[in-house]
């Protein structure tokens, strides 16, 4: 049997032993819908513990402001964002009257390719605003939240008659799920306030570890999702756009409304259809991240190696996809992956650094599992993590399966949509 999984932009195959069982572990796939626009007009017309969105739109000279995050994290946006523009403009707001402000955080500015994306024909006339986590200049003070979080935010979200978040639904490594109040901390806030927000994903033991309710799928007394929604709640007359996509990338689901229960819901569908049981664990896993974005840079793929890894019994193996054509995708991973390991563990949480947590998440991983990658990441980088090269898929399935002494694997093609977990009886 050959198996393809994704790989960037393009395919990349296995051969599988005919004396091999391929189990695929892969979303429950749900009825979308054929009519998107019709879906959007409904979805904010019959919204979730909120008002018509019609009935809440600024009089005067005030803007609506469309928060919509990078492109590392699509899920829909692509489809979703035009169609909300089109709903503006049929009840009566100008394009002249939008604003549009891509909530990327600490990530990197858009690419060449992303920036033509938002100048295109479906979005033209809408103005564009990148934000900038360390221009003090764009933003100002909201609050500081009960965990000591001190947050500015950019100055369009306090000005803003009102806000609209272009939410996609993902699961997330640490703050449960992606979307909603994410596109406004970290998404739109100062580096300052990321910082403090992020390191609330760490316990300060020795080792450091990851808070036990900063898990994908989870928000249930997760301090950092908390301390995001608890600067949501700062600002005024905020909507939420809440959608996700299949794998094939077509959108399956929206729902509109407040900005938290709104999305509580859309995250309980997502976590309801993507969140996949096992008998048992495996001690072999192949798993892609599902392609790009999502295999973009090692930042981003970790989480999908960490959702594989819940298929896999500890000192398994996890034969990992994952392109990254951008590299590590942050320095301070970079610096977490090559600090000495002693002392980083002992110094992540009052050291704290942006992506220490992701850090102390793949540095586990690796001290758990053994994993071995298809990707272009380089050898130095990889050897400093704890991974191992795979250049022949082949050869290193045939090892792992000469180890292991079994002849079932587990294929998780989507991995960064897949949250597999083995059957306990305690129903995680």
């Amino acid at each position: 049997m050959r198996v393809e999984i994704a790989y960037g932009d393009d395919q990349a195959g296995i051969i599988l032993p005919v004396s091999v069982t391929a189990d695929f572990i892969t979303p429950r796939e749900i009825t979308g819908f054929d009519d998107a626009p019709t879906a959007v007009e409904r979805a904010f017309s019959k919204p979730v513990d909120a008002s018509p969105l019609e009935d809440l739109l600024p009089r005067g000279d005030r803007s609506v402001v469309l928060v919509v995050s990078d492109l590392t994290r699509s899920g829909g946006t692509k489809e979703i964002l035009p169609l909300v523009v089109r709903y503006l403009e049929s009840v009566g707001v100008a394009r002249t009257d939008m604003r549009m402000l891509v909530a990327r955080g600490t990530h990197r500015k858009l690419s060449k390719e992303e920036k033509y994306y938002f100048k295109s024909d479906t979005l033209k006339g809408v103005r564009v605003e990148e934000h900038d986590c360390d221009d003090l200049s764009s933003m100002s003070a909201l609050l500081l939240t009960k965990r000591g979080t001190p947050v500015r935010v950019n100055r369009l979200l306090k000005d803003a008659g009102l806000i609209v978040l272009i939410s996609p639904v993902s699961f997330h490594y640490f703050a449960g799920f992606g979307g909603g109040r994410k596109l406004v901390l970290p998404g739109s806030a100062d580096r300052a306030a990321i910082l403090a927000n992020h390191r609330l994903s760490l316990v300060d033991d020795k080792p450091v570890s990851l808070h036990p309710a900063c898990r994908p799928g989870n928000l249930e007394g997760n301090p950092v999702s908390d301390d995001m929604e608890e600067a949501l709640a700062a600002l005024d007359n905020v909507y939420a756009m809440n959608f996700f996509a299949d794998t094939s990338g077509k959108t399956v689901y929206v729902s509109a409304g407040d900005p938290v229960t709104s999305h509580q819901e859309a995250c309980k569908v997502f976590r309801e259809t993507h969140r996949v049981p096992v008998e048992a664990s495996y001690d072999i896993a192949i798993a892609g991240c599902g392609g790009h974005p999502y295999d973009m840079n090692l930042l981003q793929a970790h989480k999908a190696l960490k959702h594989a890894a819940e298929a896999v019994r500890p000192g398994g193996t996890i034969m990992f996809y994952a392109k990254c054509a951008e590299g590590v995708g942050s320095e301070s991973l970079l610096r977490a992956i090559h600090a000495p390991r002693d002392r980083f563990f002992k110094t992540a949480y009052e050291d704290y650094d942006l992506n220490n947590q992701t850090g102390v998440s793949l540095l586990t991983l690796t001290e758990t599992y053994q994993v071995s990658m298809v990707t272009e990441l380089d050898d130095e980088t990889l050897a400093a993590a704890g991974v191992t090269r795979c250049a022949k898929s082949e050869a290193c399935l045939a090892a792992a399966l000469e180890t292991h002494n079994t002849e079932r694997v587990a294929v998780i093609p989507y991995g960064s949509q897949t949250l597999p977990f083995a059957k306990r009886g305690d129903g995680f």
